[in-house]
């Protein structure tokens, strides 16, 4: 926990918003590793959102706006390889997929290729 808090003062003392996005950011990170990694589509959404917090992050440290254009194009992009790679999982895996991951059980081939 101390290395968390010391990151984020860090952070924080680089610019205030980049704290929080940094703060916001752990915390979507425990909340994926013990409650959103067994969800359906909340899976995937949350790991769009760490991609988003990082590209706006990466706006806001360098002092550069962040064009909406960036996050839409991030956030659909990390959509698309996540649910792809929830996809080949499946494929790959066939029966074994819910083994490697709770989740699996809940997609299917048709429904990740719509």
């Amino acid at each position: 926990m101390g290395l968390v808090t010391a990151g984020t003062l860090a952070a924080c003392a680089l610019d205030t918003t980049f704290g929080l996005l940094a703060a916001v950011y752990f915390l979507l990170q425990v909340a994926y590793t013990f409650w959103l990694k067994e969800m359906v589509i909340l899976d995937v959404m949350a790991i769009a959102a760490g991609f988003v917090i990082r590209a706006a992050a990466g706006g806001v440290v360098i002092d550069v706006p962040v064009s909406p254009w960036l996050i839409i194009c991030t956030f659909l992009l990390a959509l698309f390889l996540g649910f792809s790679k929830r996809r080949h999982e499946l494929i790959l895996l066939e029966g074994r997929a819910t083994e490697h991951r709770a989740s699996l059980k809940e997609y299917s081939p048709y429904f990740l290729d719509r």
